[in-house]
């Protein structure tokens, strides 16, 4: 410094709140102590949060700062209800910020699609999973998506070559899928239906129609539509499918858990399938887990023979 003879000048530098984060802003505006909500979902042009208790009074502020921070954003939602309280698996959210504007578009696996945020439902968090199996399979294949929601699987499924047979119970899904397929140019190849999962694998077998892959991916309920399988195939006409069945588990060894309830409800035992494996999706809540279990469809014996009842239920929205 003295060699080159630089001096040092004081100067002010102001920082106002362009230059601060959301977590610095909002240190400043919640409450001493409080969590700082800065992680979230997004949904298009939508962010979806979480807001604790402790956010009462602030969620007009917190959404306020999240739009200003984030320019992309457009509509800032807050989950007022838990997930399953309906059967078509909607959030109940309000707008706390924005646009009231819930009609998103998303780019994922390749597609584009359009739905109400409000009436179906959607997570960003399962397009690996889907590029997973996607990848394992091949324009051959014929896919049953049983709880295909909007379409994130079967939509890209189909744009891969296959034919896809894809339903859910939740009318607003089941034409957003619609919508879907046409949007990416694939509605000659998926085939949308709106009915009971259980009603529509049958329709589908019963009327001799071929597909080797099945889709279920409604973890909250889906081994319980595995009681199905022993009379839809059991004068099946063609080689069994492979089932991939999704599941949560709080159990200390989730992978066996989740096989269990799918031998508890389908009344039979795929333990010693060679088929068989299980893959762990992620962690959804601390000590749950999402599982897939995934196995060739063993071939049922004759009516009655080793099944046991299991409580049969209409659930929705899947994905």
């Amino acid at each position: 410094v003295k060699e080159k003879g630089i001096e040092s000048v004081a100067h002010t530098l102001t920082l106002g709140y362009e230059h601060c984060s959301v977590e610095t802003v909002l240190k400043k505006l919640l409450p001493a102590g409080a969590d700082i909500p800065s992680s979230f979902e997004t949904v298009g042009h939508i962010a979806h949060l979480n807001l604790r208790d402790e956010h009462k009074g602030y969620e007009g502020i917190i959404g306020q700062v999240l739009l200003d921070k984030n320019p992309k954003l457009k509509t800032i939602v807050n989950k007022t209800e838990t997930l399953c309280h309906t059967v078509f698996r909607v959030f109940q959210m309000d707008v706390i910020a924005g646009l009231e504007d819930l009609n998103a578009e998303v780019c994922e696996s390749g597609c584009r699609f359009k739905f109400d945020y409000g009436k179906v439902y959607w997570n960003s968090r399962l397009q690996g999973e889907h590029d997973r199996l996607l990848q394992k399979l091949s324009k051959d294949d014929i896919l049953c998506d049983m709880f295909a929601g909007v379409g994130p699987f079967a939509v890209p499924a189909a744009k891969k070559g296959l034919t896809v047979y894809g339903n859910d119970l939740n009318p607003d899904s089941y034409k957003a899928m619609q919508a879907n397929a046409k949007l990416n140019k694939v509605e000659g190849r998926l085939h949308c239906s709106n009915m009971d999962a259980r009603e529509f694998v049958a329709k589908l077998a019963a009327e001799g129609t071929r597909f080797t892959q099945v889709f279920m991916n409604l973890p909250a309920s889906a081994a319980e539509f595995c009681d199905v399988f022993p009379s839809v195939f059991r004068d099946y006409p063609h080689p069994m499918p492979t089932i991939h069945c999704y599941c949560f588990s709080k159990d200390a060894d989730p992978a066996a858990d989740a096989v269990k309830q799918v031998e508890q409800h389908m009344g039979m035992s795929i333990a010693e399938e060679k088929s068989l494996s299980v893959h762990d999706v992620r962690d959804v809540a601390p000590k749950k887990r999402m599982m897939c279990v995934s196995f060739a469809m063993p071939k049922p014996g004759p009516a009655g023979e080793g099944e046991r009842p299991a409580k049969r239920a209409k659930a929705a929205g899947g994905e």
